[in-house]
């Protein structure tokens, strides 16, 4: 009788079919961009003609671009149907007769269950979404939570209940579909997508030595030791590694850095000396490529893997000789959809085994600090090691890098009272969260044997001038020349002046070798040094094909007596905006630096030439020995060059450094600035 009724009920519904997929729709089209516009509407003030600044229409389409972004839409529109699709059918099976219309009802109260579902699972894991923010964050987090479980669990039983009568009335095929999108939809925040990071077996080391680089973006020698409390994970390899206390970026910008990690040369060497830019004629393929690290290593058998979580102003990838690329998609693209990541829509699905797949532009991705989860990241790169391990007995050379310690210093679960309370109190909590980030993937490459025999290196590739940074001029009268070197003290890449922007990390460790013990060098090392050293270590140094030095011997505690002079220099200057700043600062500070760039055929930024030339001859330039450094500035007039006494860090006249020394130092600057640029240098001495 109940069979009969049912039945009887679905044929009044049918009639009716036509009016209530058109409200169905119409209420899933209205939440949904609802919903979504919450986050998505400082999108939409976006100046698109600065964007077009970039490139044309056809670079555009021929690198994918316009291709990414209907795809990023065709996912969410995937998304809208599948909500669409599951409440419009539930609702099918509680038709009443007599009562044909409460659908009217019943699918706004469906949509309320789907919003409050997603919505509680957003508001818990991403707390500075647009829609947690209005509905108190962090605060209420244990009632959304509630709210989020309930009405999932709500729903699962109407779900049930639904295709109990569908069954009844001999409607299977629908069943599976809603069983099928049922399920889907309420059981993605639980899929894991790392599920291999906690893979417990052990795998055979290799007969070659692994190579691990990780690298910390912008942390310098200064913070990290402050931050020992906060980062014991780190600390404890610090302790138990060489620790070269007088490293030096050669330039303080990520790109130049890790190029001039891979090719062992300084930046005016290779012409990497701007973010996303080649600087001379030479094109970076047809020199460079046969010498980076990853491509020798490579060649010998290593299976190569880079891995980073913001590429917006990082351009290596496979053509570097990666086997591997783990992180977010690279190019131009990465400044446009990521700003539609502020949507619980996406969020909710993006957790997901499919997640890299459905959202690769967002997942992962530094460049939206709200949605990035930082662990996801490190059992990303773990996963891989695995995966790339599995059934091989061929080394790794890893190539790490995490940016979180970068600005905006903040990520999804950033301490609500510290967000946009003080640049100072970010970086350090973002320093807590990058040990974290350490332990994962130090334990996975434990687990995974790569730690049997490897040689590990952590390092930064710039520091961060933060607060109120110092300068080796803080002691020196305010009318004096010296004071003009200062440029923008905050920030990396900007001046030479403040320690805390070119003095980086680096300590190195030997695992498996029982001859490899902690210690202490002080000697003036650079981040150039890394390719030769590992080479060394391998048996295969090449002293010609590159501007470092290897480092073996001082980690296994022999002493260079040879006098060294390294060098830096720095980049194009930028202000960076305070942490939470508003909307339109960041819209401003894009829009006055994206006129530099523009889009190549394969979708990625490159900086200008004409930029990149009138930009050369304003930087900076250092040379550091064992007792001074001597800094100059192409752009001041004479005296155009100062130098720091290194044992106190402070600005000293050039009558004050040793004649030999003296000149020595202004003739390692001359051969280093004149190698792409005419500079005449005067120290102000007789």
């Amino acid at each position: 009788m109940l069979v009969n009724r049912l039945r009887e009920n679905f044929v009044v519904y049918d009639e009716i079919t036509k009016l209530k997929k058109q409200y169905a729709f119409f209420m899933a089209f209205l939440n949904y961009i609802f919903v979504a516009y919450i986050g998505w509407a400082d999108v939409f003030s976006l100046n698109l003609n600065d964007y077009g600044r970039m490139g044309n229409v056809s670079s555009a389409l021929s690198s994918g671009i316009v291709l990414q972004v209907l795809l990023f839409l065709g996912v969410h529109f995937c998304i809208f149907f599948l909500i669409y699709y599951l409440i419009s059918r539930i609702s099918w099976s509680f038709m009443v007769k007599g009562r044909e219309y409460w659908f009217f009802i019943v699918i706004p109260a469906m949509f309320w269950l789907v919003d409050y579902s997603i919505i509680g699972y957003a508001i818990r894991e991403y707390p500075f979404l647009s829609v947690s923010m209005m509905s108190g964050g962090m605060e209420l987090n244990g009632f959304y939570e509630k709210i989020s479980f309930y009405t999932s669990l709500f729903l699962m039983m109407i779900f049930l209940v639904g295709s109990f009568i569908l069954v009844k009335i001999h409607q299977e095929y629908r069943v599976f579909f809603i069983v099928f999108f049922g399920s889907l939809y309420l059981s993605t925040p639980f899929w894991s997508n790392e599920s291999a990071a906690n893979n417990t077996d052990i795998l055979n080391p290799p007969e070659k030595t692994n190579v691990i680089f990780i690298g910390m973006d912008s942390i310098s020698k200064n913070q990290i030791e402050h931050y020992r409390s906060d980062m014991p994970h780190v600390s404890e390899f610090l302790d138990d590694s060489v620790d070269f206390t007088s490293a030096y970026t050669p330039m303080g910008r990520t790109f130049p850095a890790w190029n001039a990690i891979l090719t062992g040369k300084y930046p005016a060497t290779t012409g990497m000396r701007f973010n996303l830019g080649i600087f001379g004629d030479d094109k970076f393929n047809k020199h460079v490529y046969p010498d980076l690290l990853s491509v020798i290593l490579k060649k010998e058998g290593y299976t190569t893997v880079y891995a980073q979580d913001e590429r917006r102003f990082n351009n290596i990838n496979e053509e570097y000789g990666f086997d591997k690329v783990v992180g977010p998609l690279e190019g131009a693209v990465d400044f446009i959809i990521p700003r539609f990541s502020d949507n619980p829509f996406a969020t909710y699905f993006m957790d997901s085994v499919a997640g890299r797949y459905l959202f690769p532009n967002i997942y992962n991705n530094r460049v939206s600090p709200i949605t990035y989860v930082p662990k996801k990241f490190s059992e990303s790169v773990v996963k891989e090691v695995f995966k790339v391990r599995s059934g091989s007995d061929s080394p790794l050379f890893l190539a790490v890098h995490f940016c979180l310690a970068h600005y905006p210093y903040a990520w999804n679960k950033l301490p609500f009272e510290l967000y946009g309370k003080g640049e100072v109190e970010m970086h350090r909590a973002a320093a807590y969260e990058l040990d974290k980030q350490f332990d994962i993937l130090m334990s996975g490459l434990k687990r995974a044997g790569v730690l049997e025999n490897a040689i590990v290196v952590l390092l930064s590739d710039h520091g961060e001038g933060i607060g109120s940074p110092q300068t080796y001029v803080d002691g020196v009268d305010p009318d004096h020349p010296s004071r003009n070197f200062s440029r923008i003290l905050r920030g990396h890449g900007n001046t030479l002046l403040v320690d805390d922007q070119i003095h980086i990390v680096l300590n190195a460790k030997k695992f498996g070798d029982d001859l490899s013990t902690p210690m202490t060098v002080n000697a003036p090392v650079s981040l150039i040094d890394l390719k030769p050293t590992v080479l060394d270590f391998l048996d295969m140094f090449d002293a010609e094909s590159s501007d470092g030095i290897s480092l073996k011997g001082m980690m296994y505690g022999e002493i260079n007596d040879e006098p060294r002079m390294i060098k830096m220099e720095t980049g194009v200057s930028v202000v960076p905006p305070k942490p939470g700043a508003s909307e339109e600062d960041l819209k401003r500070s894009v829009e006055d630096n994206i006129k530099y760039y523009r889009m190549g055929e394969s979708g990625r930024l490159e900086m200008k030439d004409e930029f990149a030339y009138d930009r050369v001859v304003i930087k900076q330039f250092g040379a550091i020995s064992e007792e001074f450094m001597a800094l100059a500035d192409c752009s001041l007039p004479s005296p155009n060059v100062i130098y720091i006494d290194r044992s106190n860090d402070q600005y000293i006249s050039s009558s004050d450094v040793p004649d030999d020394v003296r000149v020595n130092m202004m003739v390692e600057l001359e051969d280093y600035i004149n190698r792409q640029d005419d500079c005449l240098l005067n120290d102000g001495s007789k």
